[in-house]
């Protein structure tokens, strides 16, 4: 049942009136009948409570940020049957950030944004980064952005205005060195082109390409701080630049562009944030961010404007001690250090729950012991933003209860879980069952995700079969599904999604062994076989992908804009074009059209190709080389 409130308040209301209105509008609270609550508000100016809430005489709320008045009244609403109820609070850092990948072909629209903004208001975060490349309409730059789903200005402002209103601060996460392949593409682009994702250092049209930005984005957002990106440029000068000038020491290149750019910031009036991942890298033969032996010296140090925030990402370590020494390194610098972690969700399909409480327990119990100013969840979309936005929800919470100093055991989490999303954080893991296959380990923490190879890997080419010839994964798929089904049931608002991963869950079962299945009764000549294959299961297969797919087409528009779809239309419409075209190669086989099928006479490899090839299976998510081992595009 989805409660249908009317708020009462008494007291300091005038900041948060606006905010209260908006979010009733858009988030629905669940599992509470409707009625009337008369909330008593003040404003708690001295101390470092930031939040008060009491139910003892009458409910009351005390909060010291705007924000804080959204955390208290979502503590108020979980707890309303309990009267004597009581709790405060006190933020442990200053930020409690999310950043938003809206550059992995799903831009999400701002009906979206507003939803997971009440949920970022609700778990107590004031920060929200909008990660754009290129998904920003930039004045003067036609071709900036250009049928990629950007913002307009407009669009910014309306999810500014609704942030504003919560108490979240709206800051635009760019970039100004590298990821800029989407865009540096064009012809425009040509004269401040380094290399295909690398803006060309030193070049006058660069700088004035970045004014532009900063300029266009202070007259878009309240807020003054940027996020100016410029991590992974590891080709930085190893183009266009190199055959004008020269080799050039990497970082001495990296701090030179920084500095022009920093004074265009400091010109109009931006803080600037960047990801720190450069200063290490730079000086790594192999570009390693995480090497603790990196010889940064205090001269490296002093060429790094003091003003600029440093962003260390790490959502790869799973124990405290490597957070503990890595955060270490980073107090020799005078900069404020801001630590990003990360909601698991850049593998494909399938969000990586295990993964990300690991790294965030251990991660973040070392950022309050080194006091560092702001933690962030970043929420990635490599390679076609596969996994639904709304799958961070526990992520969220899991950053929420930290930032606060609260439980953050699984069964409060889970509790916290259920009253936001009427769904149980151990409902939401079931989802990620779809990647702990038999052979997996039960804790994720290598981030496995054989679901994107089993969908994708071709039927008969079979690069990835040597690591599912094992027993058990056909039942393992069709008790997932079954679950799956059950909890869609009663998920509420969060049924399609549930759904959606049933159907996924329906096509791994039919796919994970069909290779294998025809591979072996080719070698046997079993035409008999292949032709049940062919009649009976393929057919089925394909049945099983469209309904796959007309599932994950809703769950997709409900979130996001229709660019960057295509591609799913493409790489799930190919995959059904494939079982076509997979059934006339084994007809014409059965047939005697043709004496053998050439794709099933090579003996299958281990497929030594990034990510963990130790193990029972690979964590590795690049689709173009996961669906044919041939020339997807000639780059």
């Amino acid at each position: 049942m989805v409660i249908n409130m009317n708020i009462i308040l008494k007291g300091f209301t005038d900041e948060i009136k606006e905010g209260l209105n908006l979010l009733l509008q858009v988030h629905s609270f669940v599992n509470q009948d409707q009625r009337e609550i008369e909330i008593t508000v003040e404003k708690i100016l001295e101390g470092n409570t930031s939040l008060i809430v009491s139910g003892k005489v009458g409910w009351h709320i005390q909060y010291k940020e705007t924000v804080h008045f959204f955390r208290a009244l979502g503590i108020l609403i979980e707890n309303i049957e309990n009267t004597s109820f009581e709790t405060t609070e006190t933020a442990l850092f200053e930020g409690c950030s999310n950043m938003i990948d809206l550059s992995r072909n799903a831009v999400y629209t701002v009906d979206e944004m507003k939803r997971m903004l009440c949920y970022l208001a609700l778990t107590g975060h004031n920060k929200c980064y909008l990660y754009m490349e290129d998904t920003y309409e930039l004045p003067d730059y036609p071709y900036f952005g250009y049928l990629r789903g950007r913002y307009s200005i407009a669009e910014m402002k309306e999810i500014d205005d609704f942030a504003y209103a919560l108490g979240i601060e709206a800051i635009p996460c760019i970039q100004t060195l590298a990821h800029l392949k989407t865009t540096l593409k064009w012809n425009y682009a040509l004269s401040m082109k380094d290399t295909a994702d690398i803006l060309l250092v030193g070049e006058e049209k660069t700088y004035q390409f970045i004014e532009a930005m900063f300029v266009s984005l202070k007259q878009t957002f309240r807020s003054r701080t940027i996020h100016i990106g410029m991590d992974e440029a590891m080709d930085l000068g190893s183009g266009k630049y190199l055959r004008e000038n020269g080799y050039r020491v990497q970082y001495d290149l990296m701090t030179e562009h920084l500095a022009k750019v920093n004074e265009i910031a400091i010109k109009h009036g931006i803080k600037p944030l960047i990801w720190d991942d450069m200063f290490y890298r730079s000086l790594n033969k192999d570009h390693e961010y995480y090497d603790t032996t990196i010889p940064l010296t205090d001269e490296h140090i002093k060429k790094v404007p003091s003003n600029i925030g440093l962003v260390y990402w790490d959502y790869y370590h799973n124990n405290k001690e490597d957070y503990e020494t890595l955060l270490t390194m980073r107090d020799r610098f005078p900069n404020d250090i801001i630590f990003a972690g990360g909601i698991w969700r850049w593998m494909g399909y399938v969000p990586g729950y295990t993964k990300t409480f690991a790294t965030t327990n251990a991660a973040l119990d070392r950022c309050k012991h080194h006091k560092v100013k702001e933690i962030m969840s970043t929420c990635w979309g490599d390679d076609g933003a596969e996994t639904p936005i709304e799958t961070i929800i526990p992520g969220l919470i899991l950053f929420g209860e930290h930032g606060y100093g609260q439980d953050t055991s699984m069964d409060a989490i889970s509790s916290k879980c259920k009253f936001l999303t009427g769904v149980s954080l151990f409902d939401f893991m079931k989802i990620e069952e779809i990647d702990i296959i038999p052979g997996c380990e039960a804790q994720n923490i290598k981030t496995r995700n054989p679901s994107k190879h089993i969908l994708f890997q071709d039927l008969l080419l079979g690069a990835f079969d040597t690591y599912f010839d094992r027993e058990g994964l056909e039942e393992h798929y069709a008790k997932v599904k079954e679950e799956l089904y059950t909890i869609s049931k009663t998920a509420g608002k969060f049924e399609q999604l549930f759904v959606m991963y049933a159907k996924l869950a329906t096509v791994l079962e039919k796919k994970v062994k069909l290779g294998i299945k025809i591979r072996k009764a080719y070698q046997l000549k079993d035409k008999d076989t292949l032709k049940t294959i062919c009649e009976q299961i393929l057919p089925v297969l394909k049945e099983d992908v469209e309904n796959f797919k007309k599932e994950y087409t809703k769950v997709w528009f409900n979130e996001s804009k229709g660019h960057g779809f295509e591609v799913i239309d493409v790489r799930l419409g190919g995959l059904m074009s494939r079982i076509d075209t997979v059934k006339y190669r084994l007809e014409d086989y059965i047939t005697g059209d043709i004496l053998k099928v050439e794709e099933l006479e090579e003996t299958i490899l281990p497929y030594e190709l990034g990510g963990y090839p130790e193990g029972p299976y690979l964590a590795y998510n690049k689709y173009k080389d996961i669906v044919t081992q041939n020339l997807l595009s000639h780059h």
